[in-house]
């Protein structure tokens, strides 16, 4: 999960657990796209290096810096490994990219209603209603539920 302050990280291949490989090839090709035609300079594509502490307990092992600092002895070049994991992955900062897709929704005519969903049913004909935190009720031919990993709120909703 990422706030807009954060740095939103993207995999293409080797994060999930087999059931999500495809969702992460699609979601790092559509970022990809998404990145270039709606003018997102935050988005690059970046490798990814693992880092691990060859020995000790990791987080308790301090190493003195030349001044007699003490630093975690995870920056410590002697018992730290670093390994190529993944050139297919980038980043982008997630209120930029929000930003611009918002933008482009609100130009193809879509409105865009940032506010608190409290619940979501579904009519016979395919249609929708959103109930919203203040009591509102909104029609929808479509819903885009983008809470993210707090999808789960949304769960009960959807039956």
């Amino acid at each position: 999960a990422a706030s807009g302050k954060a740095g939103g990280f993207i995999a293409a291949d080797g994060w999930g657990d087999g059931i999500t490989d495809e969702l992460h090839r699609e979601g790092f090709a559509l970022h990809e796209e998404l990145a270039s035609e709606l003018g997102v300079r935050s988005y690059r594509k970046l490798p990814t290096k693992s880092v691990s502490q060859t020995g000790g307990k990791p987080g308790r092992n301090t190493q003195a810096d030349s001044a007699g600092s003490q630093g975690p002895a995870l920056l410590n070049a002697a018992t730290t490994r670093a390994s190529q994991m993944d050139d297919h992955t980038a980043q982008v900062t997630p209120q930029e990219l929000c930003d611009r897709l918002v933008e482009a929704a609100k130009a193809s005519g879509v409105e865009v209603r940032m506010e608190g969903a409290a619940g979501l049913t579904e009519s016979g004909d395919g249609n929708y209603a959103v109930r919203l935190d203040s009591g509102e009720t909104i029609a929808a031919d479509r819903v885009v539920i983008t809470t993210g990993p707090w999808a789960v709120a949304a769960e009960d909703w959807l039956g």
